[in-house]
């Protein structure tokens, strides 16, 4: 396979302080209160394991944030969910010209190196691969590319990278963030790129990425390191990794749901996050006659503390 841009971010889903936000309660943000204290009850007494952080935002604030396990400030790993940050930094070094698009060849910003094989399937490489493509284009780390174009504007300060023994950023997972500054990277993509009237990433790479462009089973289709899936009747796109994390967008609801989870490597992980989804956190919002009229504030999500 030829290998680009386009099929790095493709193929990669065979692997498995900061911004403030206006505060409201979930019955002014059109959300069943009911339905959300009955999920709270339910994770309460074990009936979901595992779960450390539950948030959401509708029409533009904050209407329910709850931690199983530590707090606000508590840097969660959400393994490969961040897979979906390099999504983002690609699109926005292609709005700089960094390179020429998705089409992109790989191999000419490797010189020093031998020729790439697609002889491995565990794809976190691809993920990988493409901040050091990032950064060979931008002449700088990706981790300052990210800093500077991606977290700075968005006023996340509290991350913490992983590297790999050569000292590269991991770009394929496990980049540590509070569940606010997620939630705030989902409010980004539900805003078609913007944040506070600035623009951060292009609305046609919001548009494209978010686009189906694999299908994976029945119910889902992968995007560019975004999954598609439909959760309570309504279509979601969202960030996954191992333990059930999710971050999702669901532009219907104009509603954005962060859910951490430590249920790493076991069975059903994933199933019971899609449950929170399907039968607490979506019915709560589409069983609300102001489901998807409620105006948003003028301010929007603001930065800073």
């Amino acid at each position: 396979m030829k290998k680009t841009v386009i099929s790095l971010l493709v193929l990669a889903w065979s692997s498995f302080s900061g911004a403030a936000w206006i505060p409201a309660t979930p019955a002014s943000a059109g959300l069943d209160s009911a339905r959300l204290q009955a999920m709270q009850g339910a994770i309460d007494a074990g009936q979901f394991s595992k779960i450390s952080s539950i948030l959401i935002a509708r029409h533009g604030t904050l209407a329910y944030e709850h931690y199983f396990a530590g707090d606000a400030e508590s840097l969660r790993d959400t393994r490969s969910a961040t897979k979906t940050i390099t999504s983002m930094l690609i699109g926005i070094a292609i709005d700089q010209r960094q390179f020429a698009g998705v089409s992109a060849r790989i191999t000419p910003f490797f010189p020093d190196q031998r020729p790439f094989s697609r002889s491995f399937s565990y794809c976190t490489a691809g993920a990988f691969t493409l901040g050091a493509v990032i950064s060979r284009a931008a002449r700088q780390p990706v981790e300052a590319f990210a800093q500077r174009n991606l977290f700075a504007p968005l006023g996340i300060t509290n991350v913490q990278w992983m590297f790999s023994p050569l000292g590269l950023a991991q770009t394929g997972g496990g980049l540590r963030l509070r569940s606010r500054d997620l939630l705030t990277l989902a409010q980004l993509y539900l805003d078609r790129g913007l944040w506070n009237g600035r623009r951060i990433v292009a609305e046609e790479w919001v548009r494209t990425s978010t686009q189906p462009h694999v299908q994976i089973d029945e119910d889902t289709l992968y995007g560019y390191f975004w999954w598609l899936k439909k959760f309570g009747g309504s279509a979601a796109y969202y960030m996954s990794g191992n333990g059930g994390n999710k971050v999702g967008v669901f532009p219907d609801l104009d509603m954005v749901v962060v859910i951490t989870s430590t249920n790493y490597n076991t069975h059903g992980m994933h199933e019971q996050t899609d449950r929170l989804l399907n039968e607490f956190i979506v019915p709560a919002a589409r069983s609300t006659s102001t489901s998807c009229t409620a105006p948003r504030p003028s301010a929007g999500p603001i930065q800073g503390r």
